[in-house]
């Protein structure tokens, strides 16, 4: 239990704070530590627990995947680098955020390597490779789309998302 007056933490069977003197018989259960993963729940650096409002752990998430759809319509290279940064900067501290950058991160690291191979193979090929290389990045072009929007519409419903074909960069 905590005293409502100051917050100071009470056993079950005390009848006063020991910090502060107020009455602690009638003081609800304090909540339960919040279990890593937890929307919004995280550590600082301090090693206590937080929980960031949802709205702004909802909100970053969904700015992981936006930032990378945006950097994919920038020329598909910057596309790895929004989830990247909000991962840098929300990992210590936002776990339902930093968990959404980091899947978005290594999917579209993922998506930006496996085009870098189909163009080497249409090089290796003189040119023949894209017969098959051509189909392969119109496909892989509208499943990085259509994912990408899945993953924002995941993190709007508070979801995680893990996207298919990803290699695990960051873990």
């Amino acid at each position: 239990m905590n005293c409502r007056t100051c917050g100071h933490r009470a056993g079950l069977d005390d009848l006063f704070c020991a910090h502060c003197g107020a009455d602690v018989r009638h003081v609800a259960p304090a909540p339960a530590t919040p279990l890593p993963g937890a929307t919004g729940a995280s550590t600082s650096p301090d090693g206590e627990w937080h929980l960031v409002p949802e709205r702004e752990s909802r909100n970053w998430a969904m700015g992981a995947h936006v930032s990378a759809l945006l950097g994919g319509f920038m020329g598909g290279v910057p596309a790895f680098l929004g989830p990247l940064v909000i991962w840098l900067m929300r990992r210590k501290f936002d776990a339902y955020a930093a968990a959404h950058a980091r899947a978005a991160f290594n999917f579209h690291l993922s998506v930006l390597i496996y085009v870098a191979i189909l163009i080497v193979v249409t090089v290796l090929t003189f040119g023949l490779g894209v017969l098959l290389t051509l189909p392969a990045l119109v496909l892989l072009g509208l499943a990085w789309l259509v994912l990408t929007v899945l993953g924002i519409v995941r993190a709007a419903d508070d979801r995680l998302y893990r996207y298919p074909l990803a290699i695990p960069f960051l873990r």
